[in-house]
């Protein structure tokens, strides 16, 4: 057997354990090793009392996280780096840990792909699951940071406040809002109607309050699916990273549906994992359909060509991208 040393496995070997820094972190965050250290436990062997923990497992751990630059240290004292100070201590503005909770779960499920990609089935569909509130409470509390900073873009760029106001927004699968709360924001006179699952309903309502906007919400707890939007209402409808856990079954009705909702000349935003065309890449598009794979019935992930189409037929002019993202760009159309 022979083999060609010209071209490395490297690329496999990296990959096969890319797994491992994120359970360091994970489990720094489910033991409580940031807020700790932050409380002024700087040592492994003290840090491994405060959270009641095996000292040598502290100190492994604690080492790793230095090694991938969360932690550092100085002869025996640990410290928080400025990323995991920001982002990994509890009660931070920009806390991540739920983001994290949430991963959990999911790559759980992934750990069962062989399996899925044999019978079709997702392992586990957290749409059915019992815990279903918690599931999605620390899928959308995670998620809000990164789509609150790109929606106050969106809202820039829209000209929300300057030329369109007045707006009446729908929000699909709301949230935390976090997609439709910088349009409000920057539209003093906009009214927004939240719709989502009635476990999100109140994590919705709780980040609108701390926005200081709940006088300008109205929530509509229920499945997207079955729900009726109205008709000609709306100014502005955003699904924002919707369209790929309904999949092709559901999203162009869900669109058609948004279409109705919409008044003429009202505009669609769909800001979704979009892979080209040939689906060839990006990477994460496709890795992500695979998430959709494992943890849902029928989620995808879809191209361009598709979400023209779909526009099209639910009586949408020609897309255009309002912001551009390499992994997930924001379309948006405008109802003829």
């Amino acid at each position: 057997m022979s083999h060609d040393a010209a071209v490395s496995p490297d690329k496999i070997m990296v990959h096969g354990f890319a797994f491992a820094p994120g359970q360091v972190i994970l489990s720094a965050v489910e033991l409580g090793v940031f807020e700790g250290i932050h409380q002024g436990h700087p040592t492994s062997d003290d840090l491994a009392r405060h959270l009641g923990a095996d000292p040598r497992g502290v100190r492994i751990l604690l080492n790793a996280l230095v090694g991938i630059e969360l932690l550092e240290k100085v002869g025996d004292r640990y410290g928080c780096t400025p990323v995991s100070e920001t982002y990994l201590v509890p009660g931070a503005p920009a806390y991540l840990g739920d983001s994290l909770l949430h991963n959990k779960a999911v790559r759980e499920s992934w750990s069962h792909l062989t399996e899925v990609v044999k019978t079709g089935q997702p392992w586990r569909n957290p749409e059915r699951a019992k815990d279903l509130g918690k599931h999605l409470g620390h899928l959308v509390k995670g998620l809000y940071l990164r789509n609150y900073q790109t929606a106050r873009e969106l809202a820039r760029r829209l000209g929300a406040g300057d030329n369109l106001k007045g707006l009446r927004i729908l929000d699909v699968g709301a949230g935390s809002g976090a997609w439709s709360i910088p349009l409000a924001e920057a539209d003093a006179s906009a009214r927004v109607t939240a719709v989502d699952l009635p476990p999100v309903i109140p994590t919705t309502q709780e980040f609108v309050a701390r926005h200081g906007l709940a006088a300008r919400y109205q929530f509509r707890p229920g499945n997207v699916r079955e729900l009726d939007f109205g008709t000609a209402e709306f100014d502005l409808a955003v699904l924002g990273h919707i369209c790929h856990s309904e999949g092709a079954g559901h999203a162009p009705a869900l669109i058609q549906k948004v279409g109705k909702a919409l008044k003429p000349g009202g505009q669609i935003v769909i800001a979704d994992m979009i892979p080209n065309d040939q689906r060839t890449g990006p990477p994460f598009p496709l890795l992500f359909a695979v998430n959709m794979l494992v943890n849902t019935d029928q989620g995808d992930t879809f191209t361009r060509a598709e979400y023209r189409a779909w526009l099209k037929e639910a009586g949408f002019g020609e897309p255009h991208e309002l912001m551009t993202d390499r992994d997930s760009p924001i379309l948006v159309a405008t109802k003829k």
